[in-house]
């Protein structure tokens, strides 16, 4: 057990020092919660508010971001740590044997979703490993605090908790009505995760998280997105080794000892290879990229490892008389003596973990070097991250990327890379361009006075262009640019304009209201018509403050050719 989790302790410290709860939406979190200086919680997702607080209470003493992005990064990693930790105390002294379950649930299957440690969904799966194993082992009066403290959690988490806390306390009764004679306490258990899974769904229906997560996508389309290539091998061969793990517990039962290590001894080699297989994944992050859409495939993929951990606990008797191991038990010590095949198991999987994680880790402090380099002297204030080309199709390519980019300057950003620049900066910064998500200039955490110049200035007038000299009765387009006092363009400009003209026949473009996507400049296509031959001018007023005006003069109309 050393060995594993002091493997498993440093992938987890390197992720954080390298900040890999920034990608995604991690960065939005971190942005929003240091702006706000308070918890942030997505669709009253609570499980984020202890999970931020200590970022919260570093930004009190510093601002220096090498120092911040750990500190929000590090609860996050933590979780999945502190739920195998869990896992083995629950299942040290009982059934050892089972602990290379979770070690497979949360480690291996979920590692395509791990480069995304925010994300709720894989959260609920590692906070529910705990339970079931404390479930699948006996019922212990030592162990109701720490389910009533992982179920609450679970059921602040997602709206998965909901079926996850409904089944374990379906499995908790269903123990109870088969042993109820020697299962005592399991009605209780079945009765407060009962409970937690009500209290689930009433916050679920409360905070609307029903449309939350793209319900309306075929689970098969994401599926397909999100494992393709080496994680679809991974999730094979993981599949083989896991179901050749419980044919060796099948076997074992049996009294086919020697083919009971046969069988896993191939499942230690698969699961080996599946784990190797995710290394060069790791490595590029165009490929890893796709863990926003396995953060999905998650549940699916841990309650197959969760199933095939209760098949194992019941071919191993835990189910049915339960007798604490001796304490010297090793992890998954033989009757016949031979070395243990699931300690090399779990032992390798820690190994996998850290070549994994570490790997897609440096992989993101490599891409964040990149962006701190872009915006480097000489660029410009905002730059789309469109122009990036090292970016495309990485995590960087993503609506977050204005929190990164102003994250790793510190609390007085002076540039950013957005999805686009082309947005209205009037109200403030756009963080979430998409959604009208703005943070203002000042009275916020951030200093970002030095930003301002992306703010637009105040409209002062019109530039009116038209076509001259002008046959009469021909139908031409006007331009009306907005200028602010400086010349330039007033792309936060929203009011409505109208058009007059010295021509009493002129037919002129209707009053418009200037809009975001225009940007200070809109076209008319062909509707100005001029009659009066002679020279004439035409003008565009505000219609709320005619102080803001403009024309063009000296329009000279040409009489049309009289026909002969």
């Amino acid at each position: 057990m050393p060995a594993f989790f002091g493997l498993a302790a440093t992938a987890y410290a390197i992720a954080s020092a390298c900040g890999l709860a920034l990608t995604f939406d991690g960065s939005y979190y971190l942005f929003r919660a240091l702006d706000s200086q308070q918890p942030v919680t997505p669709y009253e997702r609570l499980i984020n508010v202890p999970l931020q607080l200590p970022v919260l209470t570093v930004s009190s003493l510093t601002d220096d971001p090498r120092l911040l992005v750990p500190a929000f990064s590090l609860p996050y990693l933590l979780l999945p740590l502190v739920s195998l930790l869990a896992c083995w105390w629950i299942v040290r002294d009982r059934q050892p044997r089972l602990f290379v379950w979770p070690v497979l649930g949360i480690g291996l299957v979920a590692l395509p979703a791990q480069p995304m440690p925010v994300s709720e969904s894989l959260m609920a799966s590692q906070l529910t490993w705990p339970i079931l194993l404390a479930v699948l082992t006996g019922y212990r009066r030592r162990d109701w605090l720490l389910v009533v403290a992982f179920g609450s959690a679970l059921a602040l988490a997602h709206p998965l908790a909901v079926l996850l806390l409904a089944g374990l306390a379906t499995l908790a009764f269903v123990i109870w009505l088969a042993r109820r004679g020697t299962a005592q306490g399991y009605l209780g258990w079945a009765a407060a995760l009962a409970a937690l899974a009500l209290a689930a769904l009433l916050r679920t229906l409360l905070s609307f998280e029903l449309n939350a997560d793209h319900l309306d996508e075929p689970f098969v389309t994401t599926y397909r997105a999100a494992t393709a290539g080496n994680v679809r091998i991974m999730l094979v061969l993981a599949a083989a080794g896991c179901l050749s793990l419980l044919a060796g517990s099948a076997l074992r039962g049996r009294g086919a000892a020697a083919w009971a290590r046969r069988s896993e001894a191939l499942a230690a080699l698969l699961l080996l290879v599946a784990g190797i297989a995710l290394v060069p994944w790791a490595a590029d992050p165009h490929a890893w990229r796709r863990a926003l859409e396995y953060r999905q495939v998650v549940p699916v993929s841990a309650a197959f490892v969760m199933t095939l951990a209760l098949a194992d606990a019941w071919l191993l008797g835990a189910l049915r008389r339960p007798a604490p191991a001796p304490p010297d038990t090793p992890i998954q010590g033989e009757p016949d003596g031979h070395r243990p095949v699931r300690s090399w198991i779990v032992v390798s999987q820690g190994a996998v973990l850290l070549a994994v994680l570490a790997t897609c880790s440096l992989s993101w402090r490599g891409l964040t070097a990149q962006l701190e380099s872009a915006m480097g002297p000489g660029a410009a204030t905002c730059t789309s991250v469109e122009s990036l080309d090292w970016a495309r199709n990485t995590p960087l390519d993503q609506w977050a990327v204005t929190s990164t980019s102003l994250i790793v300057q510190g609390r007085g950003p002076t540039r950013i890379v957005a999805p686009s620049c082309s947005v209205d900066f009037s109200p403030g910064l756009a963080i979430i361009s998409s959604h009208g998500t703005y943070t203002p200039y000042d009275r916020t955490w951030f200093d970002l006075s030095g930003l301002a110049v992306l703010k637009p200035e105040p409209a002062a007038y019109f530039e009116v262009k038209i076509v001259s000299p002008y046959k009469a009765g021909e139908a031409h387009s006007v331009t009306v640019r907005v200028r602010d006092a400086e010349g330039g363009m007033a792309t936060g400009y929203r009011g409505t304009i109208h058009f007059t003209s010295s021509d009493p026949a002129a037919v002129l473009p209707p009053d418009y209201t200037f809009t975001l996507k225009d940007a200070g400049l809109h076209y008319f296509m062909y509707q100005a018509v001029l009659w009066t031959p002679g020279t004439q001018w035409l003008a565009a007023t505000d219609s709320s403050d005619p102080a803001i005006t403009g024309r063009q003069d000296g329009i000279e109309v040409e009489q049309p050719p009289q026909a002969t």
